[in-house]
């Protein structure tokens, strides 16, 4: 499981459905949640959790994409099994892990020190705990 710090910077809310948009070293992801605890709040450091196989690496995007979470991050590793590959990626010093399949990895020829940007549907994001506020 990936975890990673982030700031919440701006809450949307409308009923129960909050939309969370929070700065992760300088770029801007969201979240959507459904009944955000009350003790979650602009301003405050939390840590934030995405499964690996909900973590899309894209080389080169040339078309628009309805996917607001773009992060850019340089590829630390690529690990090739038989089915599948572990990418490991940093962004900023956050390394995150996505586990793809193997034929992607090598139609995108991913190799170590390559520039991608990954892609996370707000609905795949959770708030693992706040740190503090």
């Amino acid at each position: 499981m990936n975890t990673f710090e982030a700031k919440i910077v701006v809450i949307d809310t409308h009923e129960h459905l909050s939309m969370v948009r929070f700065d992760v070293l300088g770029q801007t992801i969201s979240m959507v949640s459904l009944g955000l605890d009350e003790e979650v709040k602009v301003g405050c450091s939390v840590v934030l959790t995405l499964n690996p196989t909900q973590l899309i690496v894209a080389k080169e995007p040339t078309v628009m994409l309805s996917i607001t979470n773009q992060l850019k991050a340089t590829i630390r590793s690529c690990e090739n099994g038989i089915l599948l590959s572990s990418v490991k990626l940093l962004v900023g010093e956050v390394e995150l892990e996505s586990i793809i399949t193997r034929e992607a990895a090598d139609r995108l020829e991913l190799k170590e020190h390559d520039s991608v940007t990954i892609l996370i549907q707000p609905s795949e994001l959770s708030i693992l705990k706040v740190l503090s506020c």
